[in-house]
């Protein structure tokens, strides 16, 4: 009943992708390196700057395109639909072009004021500290991992004093690979997990093999990550220009580093990010950027119980400046929600939303009914081959 409308922002999903090849699809190893390996950002910005003036690449250009796109196509308001990042867009958006805006739906709110990676570290420790008391709340999980909490320690320590040695089978030829695997890339893999609560349920028993030595299935997830997110056909050009701009510059020196401190995840990201950022092209950002978006339109703000980067917090911090707005917590939810059962109720709640354009008349109450699914115990049984 609605016209649906799909923006390629700046042309970088397909007319002119922002593409960086960070690792070597014939290195295995490769995947088990920096984030942002310097060189290849170094090279990958010689490329895209013969096709693209970089620093043109932030959310205020692209929320001025959205504005003149929906004046072409003759519409006076719009909803919008966010997630992730486009929650940070939106908000900019409502900041200068309220008027144009009828309702908005934002699923997992990025502030603007929030610089990333600056809080990555404990807002993992608080998604990961969710999913240990879910685990010693479950009376299956807790028979069988029931020291988990210290197994983490572990797991942490061993790597602490070095990188281990792992065992994978090539995903291309099948051929037994072995790599080096770090207590970054440890600490990356869990967080990325931690996004969706069908991974994250995976975490205690991944923990409870690596504390036992076996880092095979957690290495086997990070590579997986890698390959399918960080690598050259997910915009990391694209992500550098507005993260190099938006958030870099604003965080202090030393700041993340003292929430780094004693936390699973470390600094690396940070680190990592702050180099590359040291080699790209950053537009200029006005300081109102960073402020609060005030604005009555009627806003419905999603967000997972157990979010490692958008966590309920930066829902509350939005919805504060929203006086139309109502916040939804979802139980066991990470950044995604795939994994848990009871889903229907928030696609039922935001087509009502969308509907009436108002929060006022929500039913609230079916959120009691999603649920977790039951944790894993054991590895899967290896495909038999004939």
């Amino acid at each position: 009943r609605r016209d649906l409308v799909f923006l390629d922002q700046r042309g970088t999903g397909g007319s002119n992708p922002l593409n960086c090849d960070l690792f070597d699809p014939a290195d295995l190893q490769s995947y088990f390196g920096d984030y942002f390996p310097l060189a290849d950002v170094r090279k990958c910005r010689e490329q895209l700057e013969q096709k693209a003036d970089l620093k043109l690449y932030t959310t205020q250009p692209a929320m001025d395109d959205l504005d003149e796109v929906r004046a072409a196509l003759g519409y006076d308001q719009i909803n919008i639909y966010a997630g992730s990042y486009g929650t940070r867009a939106a908000l900019d958006y409502l900041k200068r072009y309220a008027k144009h805006a009828r309702a908005v739906v934002m699923h997992g709110v990025s502030l603007t004021s929030q610089p990333m990676p600056r809080d990555f570290p404990q807002d993992t420790e608080r998604a990961l500290g969710g999913i240990l008391d879910a685990c010693a709340a479950d009376a299956a999980c807790h028979a069988a991992f029931p020291n988990l909490r210290a197994e983490v320690k572990t797991v942490l320590e061993r790597l602490l004093q070095g990188s281990v040695e792992v065992e994978l089978k090539d995903p291309k030829t099948g051929a037994p690979t072995k790599v080096r695997f770090t207590r970054d890339l440890a600490a990356e893999a869990i967080r990325y997990m931690l996004y969706s609560p069908g991974a994250a349920s995976r975490i205690p028993l991944y923990v409870h093999i690596a504390a036992q030595g076996n880092y095979s299935p957690i290495a086997e997830f990070a590579l997986s990550y890698r390959q399918r997110f960080a690598a050259g056909s997910n915009g990391n050009g694209m992500y550098l220009s507005v993260t190099c701009a938006e958030d870099l510059p604003w965080i202090k020196p030393g700041e993340g580093e003292r929430n780094a401190a004693k936390t699973f995840l470390g600094d690396y990201r940070l680190r990592q990010q702050r180099a590359a950022c040291e080699l790209w092209p950053r537009a200029s950002i006005p300081k109102s950027f960073a402020e609060p978006t005030r604005a009555q339109v009627p806003a419905l703000i999603v967000t997972g119980q157990w979010d490692p980067v958008t966590p309920p917090a930066y829902g509350d911090m939005a919805a504060k400046y929203l006086p139309n707005s109502l916040h939804l917590i979802v139980p066991h939810g990470g950044h995604g929600f795939g994994g848990l059962d009871g889903l229907d109720c928030i696609e039922k709640l935001i087509t009502e939303f969308v509907d009436r354009g108002t929060t006022r008349t929500l039913d609230t109450s079916c959120l009691k009914n999603i649920r977790r699914r039951p944790f894993p115990l054991k590895l899967p049984e290896p495909k038999k081959t004939s």
